[in-house]
């Protein structure tokens, strides 16, 4: 099948798997370049010392905003999977690769504005959270300052990996990924403590790995042995204002999704740093240990995402149905292993991450907290791609802002009884919680309705 695979025909669990499989390594590398920065950042100023607990905080600051900067992201990378994919399906290659280029123009506009908002205001956004020490509010505004120039790469990668998912190869993202996974990993340690430089060599080690990415992105995207949607320019091409306006149909409600999703959760931060700094460091690594579960779902979302789109578009309802039914199976025994790791070892993981005894016990506390919501998040997975390959992106979405919405409020609620900071986070998960399951049953009315829709279609 080359650089293209079809996902119409042949065993289904195959198909899930052979693209899920390459996805799920480069979202591990994803977290895995979150995680490097927070190990060495966790040793800076020495064993034991406060200080690196301080700069994993000021980096889990700043980086709320990278996750609110996803949400723009999403719409070139969903322009380019839905579009892509559907195009396919139908057997169009010049429809999918329309799609794509559209959908990189769009990307590359919005890295941009996002970037020069970002720096014009680093320094009100960063006071956003009221952080008293004032150490680690340098910290989280240079962090800042730095990586909002690597978002516009991020943004091609995004539509480029979009494009491959698409084409049902998953494989080369992972291998470009894992290029700069590896870069990652060597320039952290030299340029924290090597260099004694603290968040500003994390930085600079994130975004440099994140241009040779995207670089390496666009070179496979239009190398002849390599490219999955045949000759491929980044240029001079006519701009189509129809699928301009297709995409963003397709991409808003899950944009601002996301963006409601991130900026809630800076108001969650806001809540978690009125208890300490401490807490704040809690939360961040806490996260990132929970991205064992989430970036699992979110690759095979985007497995789905491919899937469904390339049987939708060639109209075979059965094989939506039973794919949605093998992802399930898939998902829930992932849910379950991780739900025992975070119950039964937890602290040992903690502190692996971020080696200091009297944070530890704090952070076991918050991960079994967060084990309660876990095989929900991995049935939400497969419900969003679902939704997301048929291109009716409004269910999920607008059902996971009421729910985010509803976590603020309860876990507000209970951060005001005896339970204080625990009580905020189990908030947290319970809105966790409702939001999986309640998009996971509309994904499996939506896949009944869509056998009936493209039944009637012939």
């Amino acid at each position: 099948m080359g650089n293209r695979r079809d996902l119409t025909q042949g065993s289904i669990m195959r198909c899930l798997v052979t693209i899920a499989v390459p996805i799920i390594g480069t979202q591990l590398m994803q977290m895995l370049y979150n995680l490097t920065d927070l190990f060495w950042l966790g040793r800076y100023g020495g064993a034991g010392s406060s200080l690196g607990a301080d700069m994993v905080a000021a980096s889990g600051t700043a980086g709320m905003f990278l996750w609110f900067a996803n949400g723009l992201m999403m719409i070139g990378n969903l322009g380019a999977s839905i579009g892509g994919s559907q195009a396919l399906g139908r057997g169009d290659q010049e429809e999918a690769r329309r799609y794509s280029q559209h959908a990189m123009l769009m990307a590359v506009c919005l890295g941009i504005l996002t970037t020069v908002l970002y720096l014009g205001f680093r320094h009100p956004l960063i006071g956003f959270f009221q952080i008293q020490e004032q150490h680690v509010v340098e910290a989280a505004v240079t962090y800042l300052t730095i990586v909002a120039l690597g978002i516009p790469f991020t943004y091609i990668t995004s539509v480029a990996a979009g494009s491959f998912h698409a084409a049902g190869n998953s494989r080369t993202p992972f291998l470009i990924n894992a290029a700069g996974l590896v870069g990652n990993m060597v320039l952290d340690p030299v340029l924290i403590l090597t260099f004694d430089m603290g968040v500003a060599g994390a930085a600079i080690a994130t975004i440099a790995a994140q241009i040779l990415v995207s670089l390496l992105s666009l070179l496979a995207l239009c190398h002849p042995k390599t490219r999955p949607l045949g000759s491929y320019r980044l240029r001079g091409f006519s701009l189509d204002w129809r699928k301009v306006r297709r995409i963003v149909v397709w991409s808003l409600p899950v944009c601002l999704e996301t963006m409601f999703f991130s900026s809630l959760s800076m108001i969650l931060s806001r809540f978690v740093s009125a208890y300490s700094v401490q807490a704040i460091s809690v939360f961040k690594v806490g996260n990132q240990i929970e991205s064992l579960s989430w970036l699992m779902s979110k690759a095979f979302s985007s497995a789905m995402t491919a899937f469904v789109g390339q049987n939708y578009g060639a109209g075979h309802p059965e094989r939506i149905a039973k794919g949605h039914r093998s992802s399930t199976y898939v998902m829930l025994a992932w849910g379950v292993a991780i739900t025992l790791l975070m119950l039964f070892a937890g602290q040992q993981v903690f502190y692996f991450i971020l080696p200091n005894a009297e944070v530890a016990p704090l952070g076991a506390a918050y991960l079994k907290i967060l084990a309660i919501c876990q095989i929900p998040a991995m049935l939400e997975g497969v419900g969003a791609g679902t939704f997301q390959g048929s291109g009716n992106t409004m269910p999920s979405s607008l059902t996971s802002i009421l729910c985010n919405l509803a976590r603020v409020g309860l876990a507000y609620v209970m951060s005001l009884t005896p339970m204080g900071l625990y009580g905020l986070w189990l908030g947290i998960t319970l809105g966790a919680v409702a939001r999986g399951v309640l998009i996971y049953l509309f994904s499996c009315l939506s896949v009944r309705k869509m056998q009936r829709s493209l039944a009637a279609q012939g």
